[in-house]
């Protein structure tokens, strides 16, 4: 606990019921700012923000590079799944589908042509009229007119495939949050070489998380279950809570500080909060009811690995004493050694101790 809490001596200051400020002429206690040792119950917590995100986000990207010929969707619609979002132009599919469909129909008439050969070749050669070499001849032919129909009939699939895919439909029931393309735009499938063109992200609202950075000390402390509470600047005090969804396994660096991010599901969240905004993250670790305690901003660096606080006495005398601190949080330590309820402790330290 080097320099016990510096920092936190402004919100202990902001805890004025606790403190007395003894300035009045002929007071027994010196000018400053003291508190009094009293019982409190002491949660520790882990504060953090975090960003507010969507459980499930899904962006829907084209199969096919084509023209978009009409855009079904606004920003911010909700979508059911299977809906019809986007139209792409398929007008070349069509045509490819016919030039298919008219390979298929000769390839058809060839196989056919091809067996009756076959067979005829297959009679002589059992009257031992044909040679041998005509009726594998015949065999070849025929087996390769089946090769030609097989290989016409997958190059239709292919393409009515596409012709299906050149109608994208919304991949769940959402919200659609980003829309970055306009109608007449070229786009370009998604394929292993390249990402492909974003259409829009869909997002169910109705299931939001937040994702926070936690530093190594405090992640330790956290567990998949955990409780939190949290508030966001734009819907003011209103409080709402969720759980620890997940704790990743492995470290990750953000702004230069290394952390691991931990998901936290949010139970009923507000209508009106939305992906982006900031959140305020507290996380109860442990809670001590009724320990004897002083604000943090009484406990001072000792010797050491020590601690001290400074009790004051009447008569001006400022005595320094060994304590021993238990848990604590930004506004309270406990105090387990050291110091005795309704004793009076300076926030300050004095410039001569003992005096």
């Amino acid at each position: 606990m080097k320099s016990f809490i510096a920092v936190a001596l402004a919100v202990a200051i902001g805890v004025g019921m606790f403190y007395v400020r003894r300035e009045a002429p002929g007071s027994s206690i010196p000018p400053g700012l003291f508190a009094s040792v009293t019982r409190e119950t002491i949660v520790e917590k882990v504060e953090v923000a975090g960003e507010v995100k969507p459980e499930v986000l899904i962006d829907v990207k084209p199969e096919i590079s084509a023209r978009i010929l009409k855009i079904h969707v606004t920003e911010g619609e909700v979508v059911q799944a299977g809906a019809p979002v986007v139209d792409l132009d398929n007008t070349e599919l069509l045509t490819e589908k016919s030039a298919a469909e008219t390979e298929i129909s000769i390839a058809e008439l060839e196989l056919e042509r091809a067996e009756r050969v076959f067979k005829r070749q297959q009679r002589l050669l059992n009257r031992a009229i044909a040679s041998t070499s005509d009726f594998e001849d015949a065999e070849t032919v025929r087996d390769v007119a089946k090769q030609t129909l097989m290989k016409a009939r997958q190059q239709l699939d292919t393409i009515e495939s596409r012709i299906v895919k050149s109608k994208i439909v919304a991949p769940l029931t959402g919200t659609v949050l980003a829309l970055p393309v306009v109608e007449n735009q070229v786009v370009v499938e998604a394929a292993s070489v390249n990402s492909g063109t974003l259409l829009m992200s869909v997002a169910d609202l109705s299931k939001l998380l937040i994702e926070c950075h936690v530093n190594q000390v405090d992640v330790a402390r956290l567990e998949v279950g955990m409780p939190f509470e949290f508030k966001v600047d734009s819907l003011g005090e209103l409080l709402m809570r969720g759980t620890i969804q997940s704790v990743a396994p492995m470290a990750t660096v953000v702004n230069n500080i290394k952390g691991y991010t931990v998901d936290l599901k949010i139970d009923k969240p507000d209508p009106r909060l939305r992906p982006g905004m900031t959140a305020q993250v507290t996380i109860p670790i442990s809670e001590s009811v009724g320990v004897l305690a002083v604000p943090v901003s009484a406990v001072f660096d000792g010797r050491g690995d020590q601690h001290v606080a400074y009790v004051t006495h009447p008569g001006a005398k400022v005595e320094e004493r060994r304590i021993v601190v238990g848990v604590s949080n930004t506004e309270f330590a406990e105090i387990r050694s050291g110091l005795e309820i309704g004793e009076i402790v300076s926030l300050t330290r004095p410039e001569s101790p003992g005096s």
